[in-house]
């Protein structure tokens, strides 16, 4: 009962965004003027559709997301390992290997 509950709403909720995209093609599909002006040489001028602009900045930001999110895992597991070897761990594959006897 509740996977078929939760079934239907995704189709709800897809079904609405998809409503959404297809109210404002017209929107998504018009041509938006962008221009650079550095005084150094002619305006530099080109066009991008506003569906175009929202999907740049939508892949810019799950990029930066990414890279910030990739970061902080690194600077955790830097960390994690000095924590280990100031502690003096020993790592499990450098832990001597005890015979039956009970000696090495």
């Amino acid at each position: 009962m509740i996977r078929l509950l939760k079934l239907i709403s995704t189709f709800l909720v897809l079904g609405l965004v998809v409503l959404f995209i297809k109210q404002n093609m017209p929107t998504f599909s018009t041509d938006v003027p962008f221009f650079i002006d550095l005084h150094i040489r002619e305006k530099v001028m080109w066009y991008n559709s506003v569906g175009g602009v929202i999907v740049m900045s939508m892949l810019f930001g799950f990029f930066v997301g990414f890279l910030l999110g990739f970061r902080m895992y690194w600077r955790k597991r830097r960390e994690c390992i000095a924590l280990k070897q100031s502690s003096g761990v020993v790592p499990a594959s450098e832990q001597p290997v005890l015979t039956e006897t009970g000696s090495t």
